[in-house]
């Protein structure tokens, strides 16, 4: 076992979540080391922001999914629930629908303190990471009604409020003004938050770049989505 100071700080800090009896499930939050280059930036960004929604959808009681390098259990738990019994066959995701399978509105704790963190380097080149998301899509379809409701509000909202702003924008006059302002408005909401975070655990900050991320990746997720019949046997570790 590694003995290190980090990794000590780590077991403790991941053990705290379990103060309460009846937590049976402690989620904790993965970064990626954010190498140079703007695919690193991306993917970095991507983690941190799909961290912070399921961190905090469990800090309200409806847990959907976590990072298996980085989450703790109870073993009665998970012999209780047959361990992955069921999860076995899928490529990918298991510990997202293991979440889904053992997770109440008080059984799950969430840690997510500097010391609690785990790092992680991030795919190096566009094929890999293409392929890290197909996997990380490819178990979206298990996930309970509700979750799929609350995950894909987001996504759908930021691409009602971009062809708004498209649309208001052609119209030009008064309307391209006021959704330029609101644009704007959301983005330096979006700007404080995340850069406050990625400080907060140490990550490095994202800056005007968060425009771009923003814009492209529900435009990426959109295409894995829409082409995942295509590359259904090919999704492999």
């Amino acid at each position: 076992a590694d003995c290190t100071p980090e990794s000590t700080h780590w077991i403790s800090e991941m053990m705290s979540g379990f103060s309460n009896e009846k937590t049976e499930l402690v989620l904790g939050f993965s970064p990626y080391f954010n190498h140079h280059g703007w695919l690193s930036n991306m993917i970095s960004y991507d983690t941190l922001v799909t961290g912070m929604q399921y961190l905090t959808m469990a800090r309200h009681g409806h847990a959907y999914m976590g990072v298996g390098r980085n989450m703790a259990y109870r073993k009665q738990t998970f012999f209780d629930h047959n361990g992955f019994q069921g999860l076995l066959n899928e490529r990918a995701g298991d510990d997202d629908l293991f979440v889904n399978k053992i997770t109440t509105r008080s059984n799950t704790a969430v840690v997510c303190s500097k010391d609690s963190l785990t790092w992680s380097a991030p795919k190096r080149t566009w094929r890999e990471w293409v392929q890290q998301k197909r996997r990380h899509l490819s178990v979206s379809s298990h996930y309970n009604l509700g979750n799929k409701l609350r995950i894909g509000v987001e996504p759908l909202m930021r691409g009602l409020m971009y062809g708004m702003i498209i649309v208001c924008i052609v119209h030009g006059g008064l309307y391209a003004f006021i959704a330029l302002i609101l644009w704007a408005l959301r983005l330096a909401a979006q700007l404080i938050a995340v850069n406050i975070c990625a400080k907060r655990w140490g990550m490095q900050g994202f800056g005007l770049n968060i425009i771009l991320h923003d814009i492209f990746l529900p435009l990426m997720t959109l295409y894995i989505l829409l082409t995942k019949q295509f590359y259904k046997q090919k999704i492999y570790w």
